[in-house]
């Protein structure tokens, strides 16, 4: 609870001050995937639900995107944390840049099926790319940072190999 009520706040008061050549870390997809990686695909999904009806209800775009986009990072983080509870640092960072970088292009997608997609090269050099390295680098920080924390019990790191078949304790059967 306390994660969902600091996330929004933080993305629009604090991100934009951290912004890397104009692109900031998406804060809602890094809590969905990490909440759903170590507790599991239900926790995983209720929070992208959560997180994903607020961003819609606070945005000018279509209702409902970020709502679905966010729940099913939940539900694939959450599978992603049953059949493999330890990856490596670079693997953590490629899935969550390719989850950044799908969602961000799906959303866009969505968002401009009634007008002409003049400009996607444009938007992808521009914003998706730096967007979703950006997302997946403090990802990676904050996986590493949880999986420190972590070894009294749960989340462990891979330590030389990319997955290390195993399951989150949190994963639903």
């Amino acid at each position: 609870l306390l994660v969902f009520l600091l996330i929004v706040p933080a993305q629009s008061t604090l991100m934009p001050r951290l912004s890397i050549f104009g692109a900031v870390p998406d804060l809602g997809l890094i809590a969905v995937y990490l909440i759903g990686f170590r507790f599991g695909e239900l926790d995983g999904v209720l929070m992208g639900m959560s997180i994903g009806f607020v961003l819609d209800f606070f945005s000018v775009g279509v209702l409902g995107v970020n709502f679905l986009l966010r729940s099913a990072v939940g539900l694939g983080s959450g599978l992603l944390g049953r059949a493999f509870m330890d990856m490596t640092l670079p693997v953590t960072f490629g899935i969550v840049f390719l989850i950044s970088l799908v969602q961000e292009l799906v959303a866009y997608l969505l968002l401009n099926l009634v007008s002409e997609l003049q400009g996607i090269f444009y938007l992808f050099g521009h914003s998706l790319l730096p967007r979703a390295l950006y997302t997946a680098g403090v990802a990676t920080l904050c996986f590493y940072l949880m999986g420190r924390r972590s070894k009294l019990g749960g989340m462990q790191l891979g330590e030389g190999v990319l997955f290390t078949p195993g399951g989150n304790s949190g994963a639903s059967k």
